[in-house]
């Protein structure tokens, strides 16, 4: 084989490689919060991500013998960071015996805004009925607060953030923009009009690391960036 032709080949095989320049591979929420159950067993109580140098999603998991537990998985390998026992449960029987799975309430939620992310998730009583209390970002960053009855699976209300402007700029464009200004991946991304339209953009660094950077909704110019607390 001529050298020309070698080096065509090697050029070739090397463009078809996948590039690995700033890409992060995120673990999926919902294989996280299986890691947690299958490590401590019971039902999921609160679900929430945790920031600083190790971005991690942070659980409340009450098991089956009612002790509370605090478990937290990276979301860079999905490894267990922590699994600590807080004692136990007050009224964990309540937690327990509840009808509808944390994954079928988060699935109504999702459908009644297609195409959302969950960012928040709790189970609590309010009152006589326990209730999840689910809060999901829709495609344009826009937050929705849903309530849902735990026994029933029932949508109990639901409330739309409201937002002041238009974003000149898509939500896929801030992301963008704030995963090529930290270097690695977009997590969730929240649309907000505290002082100016802007977009909270969530970003998981090569390092693995969580990042808060904000985005201008006009004009796409990053407006801050920090490592999320």
């Amino acid at each position: 084989m001529k050298k020309k032709s070698i080096v065509a080949l090697a050029l070739c095989v090397l463009l078809a490689l996948p590039s690995m320049a700033g890409a992060v591979e995120i673990v999926p929420r919902q294989k996280a919060i299986q890691t947690a159950l299958q490590a401590v067993g019971g039902v999921l109580v609160d679900y929430s991500i945790e920031g600083g140098r190790v971005a991690s999603y942070e659980m409340e998991i009450i098991s089956k013998s009612g002790t509370e537990y605090d478990v937290r998985v990276g979301m860079v390998g999905g490894k267990i960071l922590r699994q600590k026992a807080d004692g136990r449960a007050s009224n964990a029987s309540s937690y327990l015996n509840v009808k509808t799975s944390y994954a079928a309430a988060m699935t109504t939620a999702q459908q009644s805004v297609p195409g959302s992310r969950v960012a928040d998730f709790e189970l609590d009583r309010e009152r006589s009925a326990m209730v999840y209390q689910i809060e999901v970002l829709d495609l344009a960053g826009i937050e929705h607060s849903i309530r849902i009855n735990a026994n029933t699976g029932s949508i109990i209300s639901s409330r739309k953030k409201p937002i002041n402007g238009t974003a000149a700029i898509t939500l896929a464009a801030a992301e963008d923009i704030a995963a090529k200004h930290v270097g690695g991946g977009a997590l969730l991304t929240e649309l907000d009009d505290e002082r100016v339209l802007h977009y909270d953009v969530y970003v998981v660094s090569e390092a693995g690391a969580l990042y808060e950077v904000e985005i201008d909704a006009q004009t796409g110019a990053v407006r801050r960036s920090e490592m999320d607390d």
